[in-house]
């Protein structure tokens, strides 16, 4: 038998009193059922997360696989994209083909016809200055009476050194534009060809 004092105690110490009531225990039978009953009580609970963890891990997995998948599907639409955008370039093309040639595109083309006279004229100039550094006779000794510190003219050296390797640059990338350019021209102006 609990004492009233017990009991008082015991309500008042209820931790959750909406959903926990306590309980009298007399006896070991009443001892025993209660624990016998937290047993059960833990071991459902104990498969309810393994449940949990087994379901957490499927739709882990499933999401590794939705990943792909959506990697996948982005590279065939963009492979599809490509090809719907080339189809639809073709199409008006083949749609303006016959079609005369309007005010301002023969005017673009007469800017495009002159525009590759000035390459072929800025080109041959540089042709002709690659050349002539490339047929430049080797340029006279000089009689220098003093010879400056090494210090001092190695770095005035080095410096004219790069100005020259960036002017050969320069003029093999001019070079190659101006064909680029011109092929350019000559492929989207059909009189030219």
């Amino acid at each position: 038998q609990l004492s009233e004092q017990e009991w008082k105690k015991a309500v008042a110490n209820n931790p959750d009193p909406q959903n926990y009531t306590p309980v009298a225990l007399v006896g070991a039978v009443a001892l025993q059922a209660r624990v016998s009953w937290q047993q059960e009580r833990a071991q459902d609970l104990e498969k309810h997360t393994t449940t949990l963890k087994a379901a957490n891990q499927t739709l882990k997995s499933r999401c590794e696989s939705i990943k792909e998948q959506t990697v996948y599907l982005n590279q065939v639409h963009a492979t599809l994209k490509k090809r719907l955008l080339d189809v639809m370039r073709k199409v008006e093309l083949a749609r303006c083909m016959n079609q005369p040639l309007q005010r301002d595109e023969q005017l673009a083309i007469a800017k495009l016809v002159n525009l590759q006279k000035q390459m072929e004229a800025a080109k041959a100039v540089l042709i002709a200055l690659h050349d002539k550094s490339q047929n430049m006779p080797p340029p006279q000794p000089v009689h220098v009476t003093a010879i400056p510190a090494k210090e001092k003219l190695l770095p005035v050296l080095k410096e004219h050194r790069e100005t020259i390797e960036r002017m050969t640059n320069t003029a093999k990338v001019d070079l190659r534009d101006v064909d680029l350019i011109q092929n350019r021209v000559v492929a989207q102006v059909p009189a030219l060809k």
